[in-house]
């Protein structure tokens, strides 16, 4: 096995990344105008700097492709807040509109400046209503994660029985994490299950009901004084590369049964801020003079954060160490002479 097999089969045991996704990623040589703002060179100092250059070519593209999922579910996003506000604003008028208890006769007033103009005729009404309705549907609100009624619904059922379509989404990332080398790999469907009631959602009926079960649910709880939400995509790029920090120690270590037993060194956790700072992920907390927040401590944080329960869902802790274990043992057994 050369160096660069090596390389690549424990970048892709540490990342989510696939055989098959690296073979269509394009260097950075190869497309520099994807690059598009990304300094190459300084990249290159810092996985030299950290001891990490062998997998320079293929962290910067893996981390660039997962700046798409950073926009897309940042929740501190611009983008996520008005998708928020656009739902609650929706949420509202429907309510308002659908509400018999207010009486059925409606009027529509204009405001323009100092001027207003209102008028009371269903045939120019009704058609907004609907248009209002259509942008409510169209926008994907109407799914919303199960109750916990649904949910014990959900949990008694064959998994046959479930939506196929994410099944097979599912079963192929789990693949792509936990079997991707593995000649003997078979589906845990308990696993997929489990993945499947937290990803799950469900259409509802567009009525006065649901509309006010959506209000109470996501936008009467007030959020408590400096608790803001965390991106779980980059606890989840923070772990892939605590584990790239790691996977050397543990090949060269036959002793070490399970990955995550190597304690990190804070040169570790600053490969880490540098990393996620570097593509803007993060602040970088190297230029904070303001409080006591390190790099190092900042990192800390964000990975025991990502253990936490409460983040964590149903999602059961013993069941991923003994996938890891599995899955780093049958990586040292290839790669170990």
């Amino acid at each position: 096995m050369n160096s660069s097999e090596k390389t690549r089969r424990k970048f892709c045991a540490c990342t989510r990344a696939t055989d098959d996704q690296i073979k269509k990623w394009k260097l950075p040589e190869e497309a520099a105008d994807i690059e598009k703002g990304i300094d190459l060179e300084a990249f290159r100092k810092l996985m030299y700097k950290h001891d990490m250059e062998e997998y320079t070519m293929l962290l910067l593209p893996y981390i660039r492709n997962l700046q798409i999922t950073k926009s897309t579910y940042d929740l501190n996003s611009q983008d996520h807040k008005d998708c928020v506000n656009h739902q609650k604003d929706l949420t509202k008028v429907l309510i308002f509109l659908l509400d018999e208890k207010k009486g059925n006769r409606l009027t529509l007033t204009f405001h323009k400046s100092k001027e207003s103009y209102t008028i009371n005729n269903s045939n120019i009404i009704e058609p907004i209503i609907e248009l209002i309705m259509k942008e409510y549907i169209d926008n994907g609100f109407k799914s919303d994660m199960p109750t916990d009624e649904e949910l014990e619904v959900l949990k008694g059922k064959d998994i046959k029985d479930l939506d196929q379509d994410l099944v097979e989404e599912l079963i192929i990332q789990h693949k792509h994490y936990f079997g991707k080398d593995a000649e003997d790999y078979e589906i845990d469907y308990e696993h997929i299950k489990r993945d499947y009631l937290d990803s799950v959602l469900i259409e509802r009926e567009v009525n006065l009901e649901s509309l006010k079960n959506m209000k109470e649910k996501h936008f009467s709880c007030k959020r408590k004084a400096g608790a803001k939400p965390k991106n779980r995509d980059i606890e989840k790029l923070a772990n892939d590369l605590v584990t790239l920090k790691r996977v050397d120690i543990f090949l060269n270590q036959k002793d070490i049964v399970d990955i995550e037993e190597i304690n990190l060194e804070n040169k570790d956790y600053r490969f880490i801020h540098d990393c996620l700072s570097f593509f803007g992920l993060i602040k970088d907390y190297s230029m904070n003079v303001s409080n006591s927040t390190t790099p190092e401590k900042y990192i800390r944080t964000l990975l025991q954060q990502a253990k936490d329960p409460f983040y964590m869902g149903e999602i059961d802790p013993a069941r991923i160490k003994e996938d890891r274990i599995s899955k780093f043992c049958k990586l040292k057994f290839k790669m170990v002479p």
